[in-house]
């Protein structure tokens, strides 16, 4: 019955997977059909979850991220093939610092919109808390990219799948890990009992 209120749920877990799937993939696909026919699926995917995020209504950001990374993977595609599937991570990297970084000048910030649909009605304190999180995200989302397009220009094939299909999944899960612990001592020290 939830298939039928969302008929695009399956197919946007599909493509989930494949994101986080895509330096396995393209390390794969690069030996045995080359750079152009990878690309040129990377580019069908692209198109396809643009027009999935438009019909789920998502926010605004999610379109101009893909929309960003299909100029940019089309753009670089006929010059290097490699480099334009190596360089997507790192638009993905780049274009959620900015959302992030954007939210902060457009309030609610992203942590901010997170927090609330848990606790409606956050303190001020807990509000300014949200605004350095956003901030650090920000930051390490940079960082990521930076690393991201470093191993794509500089590295080999293999160092790109080991950081972006391995090590920065690492990296967000002992983000993720440490705020949740940072969290659990401001809420104490602010007296909140969650």
């Amino acid at each position: 019955m939830t298939s039928f209120q969302n008929p695009h749920k399956g197919l946007h877990l599909v493509m989930v997977a494949i994101g986080v799937a895509y330096p396995f993939l393209v390390y794969f696909g690069l030996r045995q059909f080359g750079s152009i026919v990878v690309g040129a699926l990377l580019i069908g995917l692209l198109i396809a979850r643009l027009f999935l995020v438009r019909a789920a209504g998502k926010p605004r950001h999610e379109y101009v991220i893909l929309l960003a990374s299909l100029v940019l993977v089309a753009a670089i595609l006929p010059v290097d093939g490699t480099l334009a599937l190596m360089i997507y991570p790192l638009t993905i990297s780049f274009g959620l610092a900015a959302a992030f970084a954007i939210s902060l000048l457009r309030p609610p910030n992203v942590i901010e919109t997170f927090a609330r649909l848990m606790t409606p009605d956050l303190s001020a304190a807990a509000i300014a808390y949200t605004r350095k999180v956003t901030l650090v995200w920000v930051v390490f989302l940079v960082a990521n990219g930076l690393v991201s397009a470093a191993t794509a220009l500089w590295g080999d094939m293999e160092i790109w799948v080991l950081y972006n299909g391995f090590i920065s999944y690492l990296l967000v899960g002992a983000l993720l890990a440490g705020e949740f612990v940072v969290r659990q001592f401001v809420k104490q020290s602010h007296g909140t009992a969650r």
